[in-house]
């Protein structure tokens, strides 16, 4: 089978391979794998890249790609996992409010047999 054909970003689109975290003046943002970038500048190995919120930041050259099927590759990696996680935390949630409710019952029963009933009129 012949290779298949690169499909490349036009000059200077890139995407993210991996997940890139950056400090801004208000807190850190994530950044996932799959993202468009635009660079501004290239420095030896590293890229000055800005995303569609206008964050400037610096990038290996390992950490981005201008083929834009592993962009796609890299993005749906990344939302793979985050579903798995995702899933992992809600059947965790679901697990700990199953023993918390069961713990509960168990405990609102030890408090009635311990209450001594009302006594009764003569």
């Amino acid at each position: 089978m012949p290779p298949r054909a690169r499909r490349l970003a036009p000059e200077g689109t890139y995407f993210l391979l991996r997940f890139v975290s950056i400090t801004t003046p208000s807190g850190v943002v994530g950044l996932p794998p799959g993202m468009k970038v635009t660079a501004l500048a290239h420095r030896d190995t590293s890229f000055e890249v800005t995303d569609a919120d206008n964050h400037v930041f610096q990038v290996t050259e390992s950490e981005i790609t201008n083929d834009i099927d592993l962009g796609v590759a890299a993005g749906r990696r990344d939302a793979a996992l985050q579903s798995r996680i995702q899933n992992q935390i809600a059947t965790d949630v679901r697990k700990y409010d199953e023993e918390q409710a069961k713990r509960w019952a168990e405990e609102e029963k030890a408090a009635k047999q311990r209450t001594p009933g009302k006594p009764r009129p003569q």
